[in-house]
């Protein structure tokens, strides 16, 4: 079962720190930028896997099924984000699953307990994500809330901080295994 904890890794990776402001403002003009966004989940996933180009199908299916969802998310819009937003990480954690149950013993190039310690690292920026959608979300109905204020403006900036750190940290660990 060692497929989740790699295809989840390359996820919180690829969802949180490595998708910019830029990359999701591009990815909500259409589908080029989509496109960007769904390519960097594939290549993150790639590039944690051992022989990723004996895993096409795989990959192609983690990609094409995180465009679909996106898709989805980016072409429904509404006046809260928090509904949409846990139900498209909800639906990327139920196609790990799948994707888990079709080829449950992918290796990665780290060593499995690394990966695990980066799957409960990268839960810190989307957590902080998550924690700000609805900071955001809420602040409509409670404008005058200084907290609510000092969290919506905040909390994104802090998430995409914490993400790069660890990101780095990540590739300086994988170069340090490496050597």
């Amino acid at each position: 079962m060692t497929t989740f904890p790699i295809l989840l890794l390359a996820h919180l990776i690829a969802d949180f720190p490595l998708q910019t402001n830029r990359v999701y403002a591009l990815k909500t003009q259409g589908n080029k930028g989509l496109l960007l966004h769904v390519a960097i989940h594939v290549l993150v996933a790639a590039v944690l896997l051992q022989r990723p180009l004996s895993h096409i199908p795989l990959l192609f299916a983690y990609g094409a099924i995180h465009f679909a969802v996106d898709w989805y998310k980016v072409n429904s819009p509404a006046r809260k984000q928090t509904p949409g937003f846990l139900l498209d990480q909800a639906a990327h954690f139920f196609t790990i699953l799948v994707l888990t149950a079709w080829q449950p013993a992918l290796q990665s190039i780290l060593p499995l307990w690394l990966v695990w310690v980066g799957v409960f690292l990268a839960l810190i920026p989307a957590l902080l994500t998550l924690l700000w959608v609805i900071a955001s979300d809420l602040q409509g109905d409670r404008p005058d809330s200084p907290t609510l204020n000092w969290a919506s403006h905040r909390l994104l900036p802090l998430s995409q901080k914490v993400g790069s750190v660890f990101v780095l940290s990540l590739l300086v660990a994988t170069l340090l295994i490496a050597v």
